[in-house]
C-alpha cells in the first residue's frame, strides 16, 4: 500500500453504527444497491458534516429495509 493511500484511509472518521448496520442488512437484502459510500472506508467520512449526513440516510435506510423485510422468516440480526 502506498504512503499516499495510507495517509488518505488515517484522515477517515469512524464509520457510524448505523451504517455499518445498513451495510450490513443491504448486503443480505440485495447487494446490488450500491453501499460502497456508507461503508468504514467510504466517502461519508470525510468530513464531520457528511458523516452527519450518511448516518441520518443510514437510519432511514435501514428503517425501510426493515419494514419490507418484517414479515419474512429467519430475517438476519442486522435487519431486525
Amino acid at each position: 500500500m502506498s504512503a499516499l493511500a495510507l495517509g488518505a484511509t488515517a484522515c477517515l472518521l469512524p464509520q457510524s453504527d448505523e451504517c455499518r448496520d445498513y451495510v450490513a442488512c443491504q448486503e443480505l437484502a440485495d447487494t446490488s444497491v450500491p453501499v460502497g459510500v456508507y461503508r468504514e472506508d467510504g466517502t461519508c467520512w470525510t468530513a464531520p458534516q457528511t458523516a452527519t449526513e450518511c448516518t441520518r440516510q443510514c437510519v432511514a435506510a435501514l428503517a425501510s429495509l426493515k419494514e419490507a423485510l418484517k414479515d419474512t422468516p429467519d430475517v438476519p440480526e442486522p435487519c431486525r
